[in-house]
């Protein structure tokens, strides 16, 4: 991102009494917002995002399971997509 670009994001956060929790994320980005030279895009690009993550302890660490979706918005040469994660992380 730079200086003309813009991201919105909210996020939810639900953490069961076992530590298992439930997160959910919604972000709307704005690239380019003035049309000239930028690292990611050459023209105004708007992104959304929605993404839903379950994690858990597991062993020494924590599994995340996550699914998402994402929509280029106005770059009629991108689809939409879905898109789906799993991750383990071990903290020191």
């Amino acid at each position: 991102m730079d200086n003309d670009s813009r991201m919105y994001s909210i996020s939810g956060l639900l953490t069961r009494q076992n530590g298992d929790s439930i997160r959910i994320s919604v972000r709307r980005v704005e690239l380019n917002r003035d049309g000239g030279a930028h690292p990611i895009t050459a023209i105004p690009l708007d992104l959304d995002n929605v993404e839903l993550r379950y994690s858990r302890g597991l062993g020494a660490g924590r599994l995340s399971a996550g699914l998402g979706y994402g929509d280029p918005g106005n770059d009629e040469r991108s689809a939409s997509r879905i898109h789906g994660f799993v991750m383990w992380q071990q903290g020191f």
